[in-house]
């Protein structure tokens, strides 16, 4: 047993695309290929977000508040959303998917897209799918919120249905269908491929709504199928399949049953529909699945036939004179509706396939004439009580059905055309006179439909469908005027009042004109048109009396009379006619007989069907297809003024001031239309605002704001909105900001308090705060509100209130230190530092509120010790008054951030530190990277001048000029030392002694000379470059004759230079006799030789003495007292002169101590002393260069001169 589904089934193509299709191959079975042609992926479905981009827009100082757009072209499927409360249709023409709520006709979702969509349906009560002509099918989320014009966004699903759902081939859809549960769908039709004809998809409704698994199963066929239906338990697919006759041009179409299985589906069986000429559109299955039901056509004649699910067998077989497109069971089985072709009806047929009756009025309206249209879809609500059908027309015609299955008209929506609009003289209702017997009032600020009134006849067979071509609305009353002479009066739940049919009354009218109720009476001005060529008269105009229900008086013309208007106080009536004269009654009086007829006024030079008063003076504008717009003033019967407009004039109407508009647009293609606002004062355009198609209906509400519709039943209201808010000026508190417009409190703050709009945040209570929030208390005026228990304080970012409601100069602590955030201060340009600090320079930093060096770091010094003694972690300001330094890594009171400039002589004035890892290094001078000092092993720079050098030796040498003298005394050693200056590297200048006896020797006492052991005599620790003179004293012991002293120069880098000085105490004694002088040598003179025997006689060459032997004087006392005087005179002379000698080598005089000097000094490395192995030193004696043994006391070898 099979369950059958009520979903909507794809329906007949237009003739042009049905052409296309005929050279397609058929078969007499439809067999299941084989899917080798294209490897099978994943099925198609990609979720995106839908934004509306057609919607209207704000122009030239106005706004649409409501907006309520309808399809334009031929719909083509429709759907009802399970629960009935929303419905949808595609428009094949437009590309159009539109929903709209079902009872209130309000559009909730309007998408246009690229390619021509031809069938929908609902996959939930909040998921709508529709697929294109080809391959895509689209699904999307649907929220009616009660909102004035259609979604904006949503969320949206889209993919391919060929190839299982891949996409891997091109195809032409031509069936949908779903199960009564909506769990499962079908999707059949062609498939471009010359080896297939068509494929039949079956997968989960999930899938579409959400991307769950599709659980999908396919089957590719030798035929294209027109249809196709899914039982309600989703077991079992039917699908049309379209087979080409014996002749061109004909078709015996089959049937094929196929059983849903894991991923495929099976053939059950193929069927003939019927015999020859056959060709079906059209499948359903009946809800209790023992039947399945095809329409087909043939060729003059439509059929529907039920036929048996397990034999094929016909259960009852139904022709009908007109072509069929659409078939639908409801729900409980009892009635089939049938959709027909021209004129387009929706026939019910019982369960036995009898016909019960036919309804609908799908119709279309060209050039002010009525033509049927078709039905091309069927949808019947789940609870089956509504039964809905689209048509070519655009319009959607929703019926209810009784227990007699009777069906009754209760919504028509979308209409094809509209011919004009009235707005309620008092209340929100503006009532819209729309094609085929209907007229639509809705609440104009919210879009929906209040009532419907029909024609009389609605839903009657007749060969023309009247349309509704005026309208007026007075109390709970609506009046509407039909194309065919017919007026009817509604109340307000649309039930017909009274009809008054013009043609009963006048058989001779031609054309109906317009209808209008004066505003003081019960009397109903009309227009319409009779054979002239009859009576001689071709336009009328009478007076009906409502509360008569009869005609009182009445006027014909040579020319037709269109337009009814009363002035506002019903002093006036006014028409305009064909030949675009304009006419005037003077209508006040009570009685209608005593109406004055007036005449033309004036004329427009074409046709004219636009004539409006204004409210307050008996004004009126007429406008024309002239493109004229002439205001006049009645009472005097003159113009006030006229202006050219755009094209043909279909509106207009008086506004505020002197500001006029007309609604305008191109008669002869009615493709754009445009809302043209002038200033009465100087006649210039204002502003335009663009209409889509022909403005057929223009009114002005009570507030100001324009009411436009087009002629396919589209609508906008728009206000005016310079600041294009959304709210009328006159209403607007702010009408130059487009984000606010009330002001509750009067404070100046807009009570719109949305993110960015600068609302008030406290739209109850007066306040001046405008920065955190507007319009709220703000004690200290510093622009932040004072906080509340709604509003927090600005602490820590936990709110936006004043955290220091009496200081006008703070308000935020966003890090929480207690220090304000609005940080400012005085500068001392002095210094250059900064003074009087307040608030907070760091406000992000709660550890850190001052800078006094504006450096951009913190006064708040901090930092931590690792192992190695450096400073990590520092935070803050190391050195808060130099701007160039923050950091001390190695905390030697260097900064880290080394910097440097070249002085005249290449060195550098530097700044920070240069070894900011080393706390006892800092300066570079020279720049070679080598320190004075380290703490960390870097070499050291023994020339921080010199860029050359680092670690090398000093350029180093004895103090110039050196003297060490010594003078020996009884008991002292008087030692002193001078030199004229000390070289720059000169760290100390020391002087070592011993005091020995030299029988003794010193190779005992040598440690007393040799540091570090030794302590020195006399030390210089600080030399400059200046002179030194100085003298000390040491104790000679009473053996000693012997002082030797050790001068040790030491460098900065440690070199060693000496300096040696020996001397030797020798007591005074007493000195030789001096011998007696020579005598003096004159020439001539002669004196003894002194030996005894000789002479010596004076000459030129000085004396001369003779050699003669003298005789021995041996034993003789008397030899030595025999010396002569001149002897001993030589004797004295020579020892005065060794005296004279000594004291000349003598430094200074005393003690009669005789001592003897030398230099020593170390300069290198020498061979050992050959005689005690001790070390040799280099020295100078006396201007000679000599090594020298301290030990042996000896001079070892001789280096040469100084």
């Amino acid at each position: 047993m099979l369950e059958a589904n009520s979903g909507p089934i794809m329906r007949a193509r237009v003739f042009w695309v049905l052409s296309m299709l005929i050279l397609c191959a058929w078969s007499s079975q439809p067999i299941a290929l084989e899917d080798e042609v294209v490897e099978s992926s994943a099925p198609t479905n990609q979720q995106q977000n839908w934004n509306q981009a057609h919607r209207p827009i704000w122009q030239s100082g106005w706004s649409p508040q409501v907006w309520q757009p309808q399809p334009t072209g031929m719909l083509w499927e429709v759907d009802f959303s399970p629960d009935g409360r929303m419905i949808a249709a595609v428009d094949i023409s437009t590309n159009l998917l539109t929903v709209w709520n079902s009872t209130d006709g309000r559009v909730i979702f309007h998408a246009p897209h690229a390619n021509s969509l031809v069938d929908v349906i609902w996959l939930d009560n909040s998921h709508v799918l529709a697929a294109d002509s080809g391959s895509r099918w689209y699904s999307f989320e649907i929220v009616d919120d009660g909102g004035v014009w259609p979604m904006n966004s949503t969320t949206s699903r889209t993919g391919l249905w060929p190839a299982d759902l891949t996409g891997n081939y091109d195809g032409s859809l031509w069936g949908l269908d779903i199960t009564h549960d909506r769990s499962r769908l079908v999707f059949c039709g062609v498939i471009n491929d010359p080896n297939i004809g068509g494929e039949v998809v079956v997968a989960n409704t999930q899938f579409f709504i959400d991307g769950s698994p599709p659980d999908n199963a396919h089957v590719y066929t030798n035929d294209w199928g027109t249809d196709c239906a899914i039982s309600n338990n989703g077991t079992f697919v039917a699908s049309l399949n379209r087979v080409q006759g014996p002749s061109s041009g004909t078709y015996h179409d089959t049937v094929t049953g196929w059983e849903v299985q894991v991923n495929s589906l099976s053939q059950s069986w193929t069927r003939n529909v019927a015999g020859g000429e056959a060709m079906a559109w059209a499948i359903d299955f009946s809800p209790q699945g023992q039947t399945y039901t095809v329409a087909y056509n043939r060729p003059n004649e439509g059929v529907i036939t039920d036929f048996f699910h397990d034999s094929g067998a016909i259960n009852w077989y139904t022709p009908v004179p007109q072509n069929v497109s659409a078939i639908r069971w409801s729900p409980d089985s009892t009635a089939l509706a049938v959709g027909l072709f021209d004129p387009g009806r929706l026939l019910m047929i019982d369960s036995a396939g009898g016909i019960l009756s036919d309804y609908g009025w799908h119709g279309v309206v060209w050039n002010n004439k009525p033509y049927p249209s078709d039905v091309t879809a069927i949808a019947i609500d789940d609870q089956g009580q509504r039964y809905a059908t689209s048509g070519k027309d655009g319009a959607i015609e929703i019926h209810t059905i009784d227990s007699s299955l009777q069906l009754k008209i209760d919504r028509r929506i979308s209409p094809d055309y509209v011919r004009e609009i009235h707005l309620h003289p008092d209340d929100l209702f503006v009532a819209f006179a729309e094609s085929n017997g209907v007229v639509t009032v809705r609440d104009y600020n919210t879009g929906a439909i209040t009532r419907q009134c029909f024609h009389p006849d609605f839903d009657q067979p007749i060969g023309e469908y009247p349309f509704a071509k005026s309208v007026v609305m007075r109390q709970q009353f609506v009046i509407a005027g039909y194309s065919d002479g017919t007026i009817v009066a509604c109340d307000e739940d649309g039930k017909e009042v009274w009809i008054w049919r013009i043609d009963q009354h006048h058989p001779s009218m031609e054309a109906f004109g317009r209808i209008d109720i004066h505003p003081m009476h019960n009397l109903l001005a009309m227009s319409w048109t009779q054979n002239y060529s009859n009576t001689g008269v071709a336009g009328k105009v009478s007076i009906l009396d409502l509360d008569q229900m009869a005609e009182v008086t009445g006027w014909e013309y040579a020319t037709e009379y269109w337009t009814m208007e009363f002035s506002n106080d019903g002093a006036w009536l006014g028409s305009t006619a064909q030949d675009g004269s304009v006419h005037l009654w003077m209508t006040e009086d009570q009685d209608p007989t005593l109406w004055a007829d007036h005449g033309v006024q004036y004329s427009h030079s074409n046709y004219t069907g636009v004539l409006t008063w204004h409210q307050d003076i008996h004004a009126l504008m007429t406008v024309g297809w002239d493109g004229q717009a002439i205001v006049w003033d009645a009472f005097n019967s003159q113009q006030m003024l006229s202006f050219q407009f755009t094209d043909q004039g279909f509106g207009a109407g008086f506004t505020s001031g002197s500001f006029l508009v007309v609604a305008s647009g191109d008669a002869s293609n009615s493709a754009s239309g445009q809302l043209e606002f002038y200033d009465g004062l100087n006649m210039t355009q204002l502003a335009t605002w663009t209409v889509e198609g022909i403005p057929r209906g223009f009114a002005i509400d009570h507030t100001g704001g324009l009411i436009v519709a087009n002629h396919t039943g589209s609508w906008w209201l728009i206000i005016p909105d310079t600041d294009g808010d959304g709210v009328i000026d006159d209403n607007d508190a702010f009408p130059q900001n487009p984000l606010q417009w009330a002001d509750t409190d009067g404070d100046g703050f807009g009570d719109n308090n949305a993110p960015g709009a600068g609302g008030d945040g406290c739209p109850t209570v007066w306040g001046t705060s405008s920065i955190d929030r507007g319009g709220c208390p703000d004690t200290d005026g510093d622009q932040w509100s004072d906080a509340d228990a709604d509003w927090p304080v600005c602490v820590l970012n936990g709110g936006y209130g004043d955290a220091w409601p009496d200081d006008p100069n703070q308000w935020c602590d966003a890090d929480g230190d207690g220090f304000g955030d609005e940080h400012y201060f005085e500068f001392d340009f002095s210094t250059g530092l900064r003074i009087n600090e307040h608030g907070d320079a760091f406000p992000d930093d709660s550890t850190q509120w001052r800078d006094q060096d504006a450096d951009g770091v913190g006064d708040n010094y901090s930092y931590s010790l690792d192992t190695n003694g450096l400073r990590t972690e520092q935070r803050g300001d190391a050195f808060p008054t130099n701007p160039l330094q923050h950091q001390d890594t190695d905390g030697d009171g260097w900064g880290d951030m080394y910097s440097w400039v070249e002085d005249m002589n290449g060195l550098r004035i530097e700044e920070g530190d240069a070894f900011f890892l080393d706390p006892l290094a800092w300066s570079d001078l020279d720049g070679d990277g080598c320190p004075t000092d380290s703490d960390t092993g870097l070499t050291i720079d023994n020339h921080p001048e010199d860029a050359t050098r680092c670690d090398e030796a000093l350029d180093f040498d004895l103090p110039a000029q050196l003297n060490l003298d010594v003078i020996g005394s009884e008991s002292s050693w008087t030692i002193s030392v001078d030199w004229k200056s000390t070289i720059e590297s000169t760290d100390s200048v020391s002087i070592y002694g011993i005091s020995w006896n030299s029988a003794e020797g010193m190779d005992h006492l040598m440690l007393n000379i040799e540091p570090p052991g030794a302590i020195a005599w006399w030390t210089e620790n600080d030399p400059d470059r200046d002179p030194l003179n100085d003298m000390f004293e040491r104790s000679r012991g009473d053996n000693d004759d012997r002082l030797t002293l050790r001068l040790i120069s030491t460098s900065t880098d440690g070199q060693t230079l000496e300096f040696w000085v020996n001397s030797t105490y020798e007591p005074e004694v007493e000195p030789e006799p001096e011998p007696e002088p020579e005598p003096t040598c004159v020439v001539g003179d002669t004196r003894p030789a002194g030996d005894g025997c000789n002479d010596c006689v004076c000459d030129e060459m000085g004396w001369s003495c003779t050699e003669m032997a003298c005789p021995s004087s041996t034993g003789d006392a008397s030899s030595s007292e025999g010396l002569s005087m001149v002897a001993w005179s030589v004797i004295i002379i020579g020892l005065l002169a060794v005296v004279v000698l000594g004291l000349l080598f003598m430094r200074r005089s005393g003690g009669g101590v005789e001592t003897t000097n030398a230099q020593i000094t170390t300069t290198g490395v020498h061979a050992p002393c050959t005689t005690c192995g001790g070390p040799a030193h280099e020295a100078v004696n006396n201007g000679n260069r000599w090594t020298w043994c301290p030990s042996c006391r000896q001079w070892l070898t001789y280096l040469g001169k100084e």
